[in-house]
């Protein structure tokens, strides 16, 4: 489980059947940590948390057990305390996946989204409700195009990133696509990226201080080959100031990106090392895109990052998968670093039971200083993918449960070298519209994972 794109796993145990919008995700430690996974008869995941400005948390991803049919999107709320608010399946016959929801400046949310062929955006009320619904993409057929990435922006709208396919030079090649969306969410201004001969994703996009956007991703040869780091700074119209490819050998990707109290950055995601086995790899950058320090953390097998975090004593938490297992590429833990300002790490963190998968796709300092992560297993439900939720305390744990260990980690710092891609750029023509949803609030089975 490497990405939060592509592989999603969820989670023994005794099973809790929900009768109200208030049951409580099994708790451990009362008011400082807790746990749960979510659970119907089929897949149910979670890739997306964030907390919200009274100490909740909206969780987002998606169900195939509930809904409309197919693959609906899931989100749900919590309180502080880790209780059930209210949750919602939104979808159609057709599937639909969510990527990343975030709170607005008007406090609610939006959750970017996809409905084959085009990228989804929705904007939710405190309670649920959908305030607006878009779909924007292309004017013509592409292979692919999706949004994976959305943050709120100061002006009260959302600032969405990720890839779609357009003409590049003499050919077609997917592209960066970032769209700019007002509040209301009619588009402010957009713009595609792309180089002939090569494919460009987004998977982060944040705004930064000067009221600019950063955004992380890759870049990879045109049918395979080697893929790069990509990480490019962006005005507030959406123009670039800089841009930067970060390579070592054989395939590197960005997945997440967050600015940083001295004015740079801290990027992590996926290196790979040789032909048997990837790391996780973290990239600190001056305010200027360039390498203060670089380090990439693995065991003997595939290792991978979805997300990084700023802590709220001035450090970093990395969360991903890796595969401490000998001989076996199947059974993942999720995996939590701790670093401090200059790479070091500071403690290290699995999560799993030996025997199916665990990743963690996202997470975040809560306001009390402690750590909350969305996730996927396998482990709890006879092997289906399943979502969950646990709040740890600063020492990455939930006291008395047995799941975490401390894993051996192979620290390096890889030699990496820097260019430039040639982006050309432009404001693609897209064409939108509001899809028509069946809203439900699926019964889930909760699960418990720590007592």
């Amino acid at each position: 489980m490497k990405s939060k794109i592509t592989i999603r796993y969820f989670s023994p145990a005794v099973l809790l059947l929900l009768m109200s919008l208030s049951i409580l995700i099994p708790v451990a430690n009362a008011q400082t940590t807790f746990s749960g996974y979510f659970s119907g008869s089929d897949e149910d995941e979670i890739y997306s948390i964030a907390q919200t400005s009274n100490g909740d948390y909206i969780l987002s991803g998606s169900t195939k057990s509930f809904g409309a049919g197919g693959s609906d999107i899931l989100v749900i709320k919590l309180n502080g305390m880790g209780n059930i608010l209210w949750k919602r399946t939104i979808g159609t016959t057709s599937d639909e996946y969510a990527n990343e929801i975030v709170e607005t400046e008007d406090g609610n949310y939006v959750l970017v989204a996809y409905q084959r062929p085009h990228p989804l955006i929705i904007k939710l009320d405190k309670a649920g409700n959908i305030l607006w619904r878009r779909y924007y993409g292309l004017d013509h057929y592409s292979w692919g195009e999706d949004l994976f990435s959305v943050n709120a922006t100061t002006d009260g709208g959302v600032i969405t990133a990720g890839y779609t396919e357009e003409e590049c030079g003499t050919s077609s090649y997917f592209g960066i696509l970032i769209i700019k969306l007002e509040s209301s969410g009619n588009i402010t201004w957009r713009r595609l990226y792309c180089e002939e001969g090569y494919h460009a994703y987004a998977k982060s996009i944040i705004q930064t201080s000067d009221g600019g956007y950063i955004l992380a991703g890759f870049h990879e040869v045109w049918f395979g080959g080697s893929a790069t780091m990509l990480i490019m700074k962006l005005n507030s119209s959406g123009n670039i100031q800089w841009r930067r490819l970060f390579s070592s050998s054989g395939w590197n990707a960005a997945e997440s990106i967050a600015a940083t109290p001295d004015g740079g950055y801290i990027v992590t995601g996926t290196a790979y090392s040789d032909i048997e086995a990837n790391d996780v790899i973290v990239i600190k950058l001056n305010s200027s895109g360039n390498i203060l320090w670089r380090r990439t953390f693995g065991t003997i097998n595939f290792d991978g990052a979805n997300a990084v975090v700023n802590t709220n004593d001035g450090n970093y938490l990395v969360l991903g998968s890796i595969d401490p297992y000998v001989s076996d590429y199947v059974t993942d833990d999720a995996v939590m670093i701790k670093l401090n300002s200059s790479g070091g790490i500071v403690w290290r963190r699995a999560f799993g039971t030996n025997n199916h998968g665990e990743s963690a796709y996202f997470g975040l300092t809560a306001s009390d200083g402690n750590y909350v992560i969305a996730g996927g297993t396998t482990s709890f439900a006879t092997g289906v993918p399943k979502g969950y939720v646990l709040k740890v305390n600063t020492n990455g744990i939930i006291p008395g449960c047995t799941y975490f260990t401390t894993p051996a980690l192979t620290v390096a710092a890889p030699s990496l070298s820097a260019s430039a891609p040639v982006f050309i750029g432009s404001a693609p023509v897209l064409i939108g519209g509001a899809p028509s949803f069946t809203v439900t609030a699926p019964a889930f089975t909760i699960g418990t994972i720590c007592q």
